[in-house]
């Protein structure tokens, strides 16, 4: 089952965007990865039966940002 989650990471730059879209590409069931430097916010796309959102956020974290989950009420605004 395909799933998507958001994240908002503060202060995100051109550089940073990029190496987050890299790595997290590298996560087996990762389907997709959209980074906005303007909003600070990361979308990905993935397979439910090899990651999750909360492997994803952790990934995030292991490469040194500080990931808050968006919900989807908070995504529309």
């Amino acid at each position: 089952m395909q799933a998507s989650s958001y994240f908002h990471i503060p202060e995100l730059g051109r550089q940073d965007a990029k190496k987050l879209k890299k790595e997290l590409d590298k996560i087996p069931g990762v389907r997709s990865v959209a980074v906005s430097v303007a909003t600070g916010r990361v979308a990905v796309d993935y397979d439910t039966t090899a990651t999750d959102k909360l492997r994803l956020q952790r990934a995030i974290a292991d490469m040194g940002y500080g990931a808050l989950l968006i919900s989807n009420e908070e995504r529309r605004t």
